[in-house]
């Protein structure tokens, strides 16, 4: 009988172990998880931003967003202070400093309303765990190509009117209920 007591303090021990073992792995795999997600909503997003800037290869719907690709962007605000202006004061501007105002297609002109600005700096790309995680991407930085000389004054918006090399940061996120489980 005396035997009994240390024997089974014993085996109630190794479960506690054995659960808070089991435990902690389940823990770590769902954040793996949950960070794996983020980065496929970065990577996403960044294709997504790629697309919509790309001149080319774009279905005949799209609305014209390149012009993007050379404007200033407000680091502070997180988004291109040009795409806050109405579609007739973007128009001038790009007309002013003789930037094209549609796509490759006819049919790619200017959006008409601020949503696809919005939706091209931030979006949600999908959903996980029977909807309630939240998959997005959101562009936290863009540095447009410099001009090696001035620009006219009549064309501060732009960084450039040549072209160049932009680079572009992407951050991918999961949530759950608003609340950041990962990002990437």
């Amino acid at each position: 009988m005396p035997l009994v007591f240390p024997v089974l303090l014993l085996l109630i021990l190794g479960a506690v172990t054995l659960a808070s073992r089991s435990t902690n792995s389940y823990l770590a795999a769902s954040k793996q998880s949950d960070a794996q997600a983020a980065r496929q909503a970065a990577e996403s997003g960044m294709n997504r931003v790629l697309r919509a800037l790309n001149p080319y290869g774009k279905n005949a719907g799209d609305p014209y967003l390149s012009f993007l690709l050379l404007s200033n962007w407000d680091q502070t605000a997180k988004n291109w202070p040009i795409s806050k202006l109405g579609q007739a004061a973007i128009r001038s501007r790009l007309e002013r400093c003789r930037i094209s105002t549609r796509g490759m297609r006819e049919s790619q002109v200017l959006p008409s309303t601020s949503q696809p600005y919005d939706r091209l700096v931030s979006d949600v790309v999908g959903t996980t765990g029977n909807g309630k995680r939240t998959l997005r991407y959101t562009i936290v930085d863009f540095v447009p190509p410099q001009s090696a000389a001035g620009l006219p004054n009549e064309c501060s918006d732009f960084s450039t009117l040549t072209g160049g090399s932009a680079q572009i940061t992407i951050e991918g996120t999961v949530d759950i209920n608003g609340k950041q489980l990962a990002s990437q």
